[in-house]
């Protein structure tokens, strides 16, 4: 990913997340000061801000810009973001790390393969650069992320004899799935993980209290929008007038999600899981029990250090369902042979643990905590 200036906001961030640690400066790139600092120790790697940044910095970008969270919401997700990727980084080096001392190397003619079969998904090298132009990747720094997992998958292999699926090779370790322990798991779980939750599709007005003037006032805008919108005034249009909300701009729909080529869009709130989004018990109660096409009342909502009355539009609504057998037998099968591959990841990193030094003392307390 290039990266140039570093985003002054994400300076602020990483002085406020990493201030205490050895901190460095580098020579200048594109024109400006690059600001980094060690953050993590594994054996004689390092992983630095600069590099967590290169992954996270849109995202913690993107939070800040949220105008629904307070400013200790923000913090609380940009600490959790930031040293998860932390984490993230430092196990895989300890796995690189073990593949280097078995001698581990993998062809290019591997990589390219997997490129390939990337380009072929894409609809052709053209799509494929379009893509992670968008995403902000270098070309190399995707053909590494292939490297890396091919890594990993040749020192489970090596380690405990796990063989690719078709390799023909035999594997050590059973990783196969019976339809017995499809069936038995669907029973086990179908009333907690197989059940499709309700979800709608909303549009909604904010009014921030403090910017209409007052809670009076604030009370009579919002009343007066929703006798308009139940009179057949145009939601998208008195969004745009009034709404204090993310994407009002683009008739408040919402909540929105980033897809993989980095474009926010309109998608479910879904019962019980709201996703990246921050969602409110108030906005769910309403929302799950209009049917489609329906005004609310106005909501009073606590944001954070802030209040604001919140007017809804459900746009669609889509029951809760349970799903059958059939519906998810091979997402199960796929789930159950990633928890076996799983443990045999887990079961290296313990053992590469007892003997690596990781630093600081929290992150190997995180890393030991699985």
């Amino acid at each position: 990913m290039m990266l140039g200036r570093i985003h002054p906001f994400a300076i602020a961030l990483l002085t406020a997340l990493v201030g205490a640690f050895d901190q460095r400066v580098f020579a200048q790139e594109s024109g400006g000061d690059r600001r980094d600092s060690i953050v993590a120790k594994v054996n004689d790697d390092f992983v630095t801000t600069y590099e967590v940044m290169k992954e996270i910095g849109a995202a913690l970008e993107s939070i800040q810009a949220n105008d629904t969270l307070s400013a200790e919401d923000k913090h609380r997700e940009w600490n959790k973001l930031f040293w998860s990727e932390v984490r993230k980084q430092a196990e895989e080096r300890l796995i690189l790390q073990a593949a280097k001392k078995l001698g581990i190397q993998i062809s290019e003619e591997r990589v390219e393969l997997k490129i390939q079969e990337q380009v072929k998904e894409a609809g052709g090298m053209e799509n494929l650069l379009k893509i992670l132009g968008d995403q902000g990747l270098e070309f190399d720094e995707f053909q590494d992320s292939f490297r890396r997992k091919l890594t990993r998958d040749e020192l489970l292999l090596r380690k405990f004899g796990l063989a690719d699926s078709g390799s023909g090779a035999r594997a050590q370790v059973d990783v196969y799935i019976t339809p017995r322990e499809i069936r038995d798991f669907y029973s086990r779980n179908k009333e907690d993980q197989y059940r499709e939750p309700a979800r709608v599709k909303l549009r909604w007005i904010v009014l921030f209290v403090h910017r209409v003037g007052n809670p009076q006032a604030a009370k009579d805008l919002a009343d007066s929008i929703v006798l308009q919108l139940r009179q057949g005034a145009d939601f998208e249009a008195l969004a745009k007038e009034y709404s204090h909300g993310p994407n009002a701009r683009d008739g408040g729909g919402w909540p929105t999600e980033r897809t993989a080529d980095g474009q926010e869009v309109w998608t479910y709130l879904t019962q019980g899981r709201p996703g990246r989004e921050t969602s409110w018990p108030a906005i769910e109660q309403v929302a799950f029990n209009l049917p489609a096409g329906s005004i609310s009342d106005p909501i009073t909502l606590d944001m954070g250090d802030r209040k604001a009355l919140i007017v809804l539009q459900i746009v669609d609504s889509i029951p809760a369902r349970e799903l059958s057998l059939r519906d998810v037998q091979l997402r199960i099968r796929d789930d159950l042979w990633e928890k076996k591959v799983y443990k045999n990841v887990e079961r290296i990193k313990r053992e590469l643990l007892r003997d690596a030094y990781i630093w600081p003392p929290s992150l190997l307390e995180a890393m030991k905590g699985d």
